[in-house]
């Protein structure tokens, strides 16, 4: 069952630039964003093939924890993982582990590799996530990133935009 385009999907597609070279999705579920960005080399991937894809999109089955694409490869990556904290994982569309951040995590790490050096990441969080832990994560990592943030009923989303190369200073 793919995951139905909402209120999150509309605003992570709200905060991409629209016109980019190499883009890929990673969970791409049924690549409505994708479907809307203009790029000359669209990519998603994700555990279940999509129902219909149109747009130009490639689609490769995988896991985004272990993408099978060449290092340095995109211009722009991003992903809206599961992102509602839960102790277990009953919904893989929702939960997002004990903190929120733990499917998102392996994502980046993911991003962070075949990002090219001038690329982007982003990646959509919600308030209810622990957002200090993957803000320390980052800095850790030497990334410059900045947010960007909507209010939406209970809680706050927020898309990270995270530049690939590292902070030298």
């Amino acid at each position: 069952m793919e995951y139905a385009p909402a209120e999150d999907t509309f605003v992570l597609l709200d905060s991409l630039p629209k016109k980019i070279n190499s883009v890929l999705e990673i969970g791409c579920g049924s690549c409505f964003i994708l479907m809307r960005l203009n790029a000359k080399y669209k990519v998603g991937c994700d555990i279940r093939k999509p129902i219909n894809v149109e747009g130009g999109i490639n689609f490769v089955l995988c896991d985004g924890r272990r993408l099978p694409f060449r290092h340095k490869s995109f211009e722009l990556v991003f992903f809206n993982p599961p992102y509602l904290p839960s102790e277990s994982i009953q919904d893989k569309a929702v939960d997002g582990g004990k903190g929120g951040i733990e499917i998102a995590l392996p994502f980046l790490v993911q991003s962070l590799m075949v990002a090219k050096e001038e690329g982007q990441i982003f990646t959509l969080l919600s308030s209810l996530s622990d957002l200090n832990l993957f803000r320390k994560i980052l800095t850790a990592l030497h990334l410059n990133f900045s947010e960007k943030r909507k209010r939406l009923f209970f809680e706050e989303l927020i898309i990270f935009k995270i530049y690939a190369h590292k902070n030298n200073g």
